[in-house]
């Protein structure tokens, strides 16, 4: 009875073992996905509660003897980030998501949104796309801008947007919104576009966005001109440190996946 009572303790203990370093792996997997922005770019889902469920999932799997999953997954993940990270592949197939187009006049420059703080500030995506933009309308590209409002759960920053605005002189500046993706700003501006009688547009939006931008808004027929803003985390041209490349391949992922999506619904 004693050697059975055993045999059956260090069964629970080995069980346990193996939950536990299967939640250690699965949670992980999940920094290294996240680090990729892989949940992100497929699920929209950004948040750092995905450690846990994947702590879950990974016990689980553990328990359930597919530990095998698990280690090729990480596997997966660790020989992505080495080639995001180490080598030129994916900056050189990221160029080709930028578009640049020759300047001329328009009726108005069109700056799309990003994120905000929980400061009601734009975040460093959107301000530099601002700042690009009211440069153009100051150089007298276009004597109006307009900029879409996301919505959801991103506070408005339309004050700091007017603060914004007075120090570059008081351009004509309007908000049109929320938008929840570049389909929704693509619609906005158009139904606008119409009612005022306008032709052509500046589009001002980040460099690795701009090719698919262009594409939606041409797909309702406007006139846009791509005028890619300035990216001031990293060098689309030439990233050299594992950040700078970690951030191209963040970029390039998440628009491959928009461009299959976008395509798929008929937007683009």
């Amino acid at each position: 009875m004693g050697r059975k009572a055993d045999r059956s303790g260090n069964g629970q203990r080995d069980i346990r073992k193996d939950m536990v370093q299967g939640a250690v792996l699965g949670g992980l997997l999940y920094a290294g996905l996240y680090a990729l922005r892989i949940p992100k770019a497929f699920m929209e889902f950004d948040h750092s509660v995905g450690v846990a469920i994947a702590a879950g999932l990974g016990a689980l799997l553990y328990a359930v003897r597919l530990r095998s999953l698990l280690w090729i997954l990480s596997a997966g993940t660790v020989i992505v980030f080495a080639i995001a990270t180490m080598t030129t592949i994916v900056p050189r197939a990221a160029r080709g998501l930028i578009r640049r187009d020759e300047l001329r006049r328009a009726d108005a420059v069109l700056v799309l949104g990003s994120s905000t703080t929980k400061e009601r500030k734009l975040d460093h995506v959107a301000f530099a796309r601002m700042i690009d933009g009211l440069r153009l309308v100051q150089d007298g590209w276009a004597p109006r801008l307009i900029w879409t409002e996301v919505g959801g759960d991103h506070p408005s920053a339309r004050a700091d947007v007017a603060e914004i605005a007075r120090l570059c002189g008081n351009p004509t500046v309007e908000a049109i919104g929320p938008v929840l993706s570049t389909r929704d700003e693509a619609m906005r501006f158009a139904t606008l576009a119409q009612k005022r009688g306008w032709k052509s547009v500046i589009l001002v939006t980040s460099p690795y966005h701009s090719s698919r931008a262009v594409a939606v808004f041409r797909k309702l027929g406007l006139d846009v001109i791509s005028y890619p803003s300035t990216e001031r985390e990293f060098a689309p041209s030439n990233p050299k440190s594992t950040r700078e490349r970690l951030e191209v391949f963040r970029w390039w992922l998440y628009e491959q996946v928009r461009w299959f999506y976008y395509r798929a619904r008929g937007w683009i």
